[in-house]
């Protein structure tokens, strides 16, 4: 039986994982990956650097090998001697460390970037990656977002209690002070 995983930069899927009796391919969807900025449509380490280029590209041509997929997914997954990985193969349900298994329940995902990967193509990035799931809410119902903002309302209004923190002050509201001027200079 043959698997897909949709492989993400943000939301834009840049190519297919492609599985079929645990061999594993990779095609990217060139039109897309190619859209992506700095070559970032075509993920180093599974795309080797292309050393005639000016910058870090990677060479779009390429066709990763199961190596150079295992390769990138490897750093994308906690590792095997990792202190705790027999217990959190035991909650995802895996018995022995397999990076694709991992993989494949973590989405790839890692909050240092903006990849990840799963099997619905119509998987949205802010329900997923870690980078965003968890800001994911609506600031206006959310309890916890009024006392964020209270929370920023009062650095907003503190004022310094010494010289240590004076210039700290001066930094945070560096803003306030040509405001502050106009409003004197309105008094005179």
């Amino acid at each position: 039986m043959l698997e897909k995983y949709y492989l993400r930069y943000k939301d834009k899927i840049i190519g297919t994982f492609l599985i079929k009796d645990n061999s594993k391919k990779y095609r990217p969807v060139h039109e897309t990956a190619r859209s992506i900025p700095e070559g970032l449509g075509y993920p180093l380490g599974m795309f080797p650097l292309d050393v005639q280029a000016d910058g870090i590209n990677p060479v779009k041509n390429y066709n990763p090998t199961e190596e150079d997929i295992e390769f990138w997914l490897s750093e994308r997954v906690f590792p095997p001697e990792r202190e705790g990985a027999e217990e959190l193969l035991k909650n995802i349900g895996i018995d022995d460390y397999n990076v694709w298994e991992v993989a494949k329940h973590t989405n790839a995902a890692t909050s240092h970037d903006f990849y990840w990967m799963s099997q619905n193509p119509n998987d949205r990035y802010e329900d997923i990656h870690p980078r965003v799931k968890h800001l994911n809410f609506d600031s206006k119902k959310s309890s916890v977002s009024q006392k964020v903002l209270k929370q920023f309302k009062d650095i907003e209004s503190w004022e310094p209690k010494n010289e240590a923190t004076e210039g700290i002050f001066t930094v945070i509201n560096k803003n306030k002070a040509p405001t502050e001027k106009k409003e004197q200079s309105k008094k005179k």
